[in-house]
């Protein structure tokens, strides 16, 4: 019984506080003063504001605020302004002046709308720089291409000048042996001449 009574008043002291903290963002941020008795989850058409709700605590406003368990009170306190919001309805809208605090402050759905907007515009930003960024690695790879092409070029050159260089070098030797072999036989021959000018005298 004590258990019971305990949870009732720990239930009925949150209920208090979360009346308080809503009632007190829809005069932020609407600039509607609004009796902490009198705020509604589930509102009516008369109501200055309606709740907008982010997906997933739609189960928060299902019930009448005084229906609610204790963690649902915790769960409003500590998502009011981030998981929901009270903006006006379309009539009191209308009917606002401009001092409505509720015009001077953005609301979470306006802030996810600019940010989404904001994510559009960084997206087609990191596209052009992706597209930008493939041009330059194909022109690179490119680059780089032609690079090893012309020094595979190079080393050809360098390898048929080598073997050039080599066949001149065999052909001066060749010339060198070629030479000295004329050379042999011009003193051979002299000598065999000269030896049949003397058999030739003999045979006289």
């Amino acid at each position: 019984m004590a258990c019971r009574r305990s949870y009732n008043n720990e239930r009925a002291k949150w209920r208090e506080k979360c009346r308080e903290k809503l009632s007190e963002h829809i005069s932020v941020r609407l600039g509607i003063k609004m009796d902490p008795e009198k705020v509604r989850l589930i509102t009516n058409p008369d109501d200055p504001y309606v709740w907008h709700i982010l997906p997933g605590r739609e189960h928060l406003f299902s019930k009448h605020m005084s229906k609610l368990s204790t963690g649902a009170y915790i769960q409003l306190c500590r998502e009011l302004g981030s998981g929901f919001e009270a903006v006006p309805t379309e009539v009191n809208r209308l009917i606002c002046n401009s001092n409505c605090l509720f015009a001077q402050h953005s609301s979470f759905k306006s802030t996810i709308e600019e940010l989404e907007a904001n994510n559009k515009i960084c997206s087609t930003k990191v596209n052009r720089l992706q597209d930008s960024l493939t041009v330059e690695i194909n022109r690179r790879e490119s680059a780089e291409y032609k690079l090893q092409r012309s020094k595979e070029q190079m080393q050809t050159l360098r390898e048929e000048r080598d073997a050039l260089a080599q066949e001149v070098k065999s052909f001066v030797v060749l010339k060198s042996k070629c030479k000295d072999l004329v050379a042999t036989s011009r003193t051979w021959l002299d000598d065999a001449r000269t030896s049949l000018e003397i058999f030739s005298e003999g045979l006289e």
